[in-house]
């Protein structure tokens, strides 16, 4: 958010052409990694300029139309059919996914990689947009709202969930690795619930009452 402001006069296309440029040369860079988050700065922050550029009109329509639906729908279902049979050729793909890994910790993978990476990921991502439903869904879509508590309280959890041996046991079936992805999309929920918007609620609403008093 901090970087472009700073660039907010600049025309968005320059700022979207270089920050994938830098996104794939970072990668030749091991010193670029978990450190500020820098690696994963770089490699998401044209999807942040996408967003930017694209007109919410231009999202909000995405949707409408039955024939994209259906489209988006295969695509996806396609992806995931590919995510499962052909595992074996795909998973390398996942270290640059990431965003974190440089090249040197891939088998052998680059800039080329990178871009095919980002054209999934955009693809992907438009999909998804043209199958969620216009309407609102009762609970899914207030959960939407409280995603940073998620974030905020599921290393918690998580680091409970070590602790205590859960984690470790259940990963050494299948049975039990589909318990773990149960019991985390349980837990996704349940962290969303107004139980959990301490502190992050506060915090927020601290945030807009300091951003109205300068404003003013």
């Amino acid at each position: 958010i901090g970087i472009s402001y700073l660039l907010r006069d600049i025309d968005k296309r320059l700022i979207l052409a270089i920050s994938v440029v830098f996104a794939c040369i970072v990668g030749y860079f091991d010193a670029i990694g978990d450190f500020l988050y820098l690696s994963r700065f770089f490699v998401f922050y044209p999807f942040y300029v996408m967003g930017q550029m694209t007109p919410k009109i231009v999202l909000g329509n995405l949707n409408k139309m039955k024939t994209v639906k259906i489209i988006s729908a295969c695509i996806l279902i396609v992806w995931f059919i590919l995510c499962f049979t052909q595992i074996d050729s795909i998973y390398a793909l996942r270290l640059l996914f990431t965003g974190r890994n440089p090249y040197s910790a891939t088998e052998g993978l680059g800039i080329f990689h990178r871009l095919l990476c980002y054209l999934i990921t955009t693809v992907v991502s438009l999909c998804v947009i043209c199958i969620v439903p216009r309407k609102k869904l009762p609970y899914v879509s207030d959960f939407g709202k409280n995603t940073l508590q998620v974030y905020f309280w599921h290393t918690t959890f998580l680091l409970l969930f070590t602790k205590v041996g859960l984690s470790a046991l259940l990963v050494d079936s299948a049975f039990g690795r589909f318990l773990l992805i149960v019991l985390g999309s349980l837990l996704a929920v349940a962290l969303s619930t107004k139980a959990f918007s301490f502190p992050t609620k506060q915090a927020s609403e601290l945030c807009k009452k300091l951003f109205e008093l300068k404003t003013e």
